[in-house]
């Protein structure tokens, strides 16, 4: 072989063995810079606060709650509706932001949030693992009270109240003696008048649903937008009839009274004057009207849209009508 050749031959050599020695060195290299950018991605924070934003199942969501729950009213609501109505947060899409400036190199804080409503923070913190450490959760803080509703309901007394069908007793009775915004002015006059009774609900986690029942009657669901209910009769279905039929002839003759339209105030008087009881203030107050009637001009004397509202029955022989009318 001449020395040509085996020099070339050489030559070859060492050439494949620099390729793959580059090659090698290549891989190593290539090798080691994914895995350092392995590490350095995972070393972000935004891995382990998605990873704890996936880690809300019961027992976790239980567990921060349970400070919150632990405050609610036992009475009208058990320790698993309350937890429900909190874990009924996290079934919305949660998300993260970072509060930048309570977070530093080594420590993050983000904001959780379901929706609209912010549930809490929670802090990372980051590994000593030199550069790239990983970060792990190293607190937690939650707070459901914003769950805590609260709601009065006015109802007239001897009425039932009731919460998610529980009966309320006296401790949720935030006022015994309210006046009936349509007797206000009658309460100073010793009539022997009902009052409406208060009562308040609140220390419970979520929605909850209040119901009255009128004596012996069925309860009923509340909307949330009524606050009172109204008085309603006490008398019995005969005594209505015979009151209803009483006003019905004592309501023209007290208009006609009233608009004096016949020009005829005495003999208006007289007709109206069986169903007045002698010396009452009504009596009094039309008998001491009759002169200036003479003298004045008469009034609108049509009489329409007659409403009862409510009859309630003072005493064996008393009776007070709420009604409204109008007169054109």
């Amino acid at each position: 072989m001449s020395r040509r050749k085996i020099d070339s031959l050489r030559f070859a050599m060492g050439m494949l063995i620099y390729a793959l020695v580059f090659l090698v060195l290549l891989f190593v290299g290539v090798r080691f810079f994914w895995a350092y950018m392995a590490d350095y991605e995972a070393s972000r924070p935004i891995h382990a606060i998605e990873a704890y934003i996936e880690s809300f199942d019961s027992a976790h969501i239980r567990a921060l709650a349970a400070d919150t729950v632990a405050k609610r009213d036992a009475v009208l609501q058990s320790e698993e509706e309350a937890n429900a109505a909190v874990e009924t947060l996290f079934r919305e899409t949660l998300s993260y932001a970072k509060k930048s400036t309570e977070s530093t190199d080594r420590r993050m804080v983000y904001a959780i949030s379901a929706g609209d409503r912010l549930l809490g923070t929670v802090e990372l913190q980051k590994a000593e693992e030199g550069s790239f450490g990983r970060w792990y959760v190293t607190g937690e803080s939650f707070d459901f009270s914003a769950l805590f509703t609260s709601r009065t309901l006015t109802v007239p007394e001897g009425y039932t109240v009731l919460c998610n069908g529980h009966a309320l007793d006296g401790a949720y009775v935030e006022d015994a003696a309210v006046k009936a915004t349509s007797l206000a002015d009658l309460y100073a006059e010793g009539y022997a008048l009902p009052y409406l009774v208060r009562y308040r609900v609140e220390g419970i986690l979520g929605d909850f649903t209040l119901s009255a029942a009128a004596p012996g009657g069925e309860a009923q669901e509340v909307p949330e937008e009524v606050e009172t209910l109204p008085l309603t009769d006490t008398c019995t279905p005969a005594e209505r009839e015979r009151l209803l039929k009483f006003f019905n002839g004592f309501l023209p003759l007290y208009v006609q009274c009233l608009a004096n339209s016949n020009h005829d105030a005495y003999g208006n008087y007289q007709r109206i004057k069986p169903y007045l009881l002698a010396g009452s203030s009504i009596d009094q107050r039309i008998s001491n009207a009759i002169e200036g009637l003479y003298y004045s001009h008469s009034r609108g004397d049509v009489l329409h849209d007659e409403e009862y509202h409510v009859i309630l029955k003072l005493d064996e022989n008393e009776f007070l009508v709420d009604m409204s009318y109008k007169l054109d």
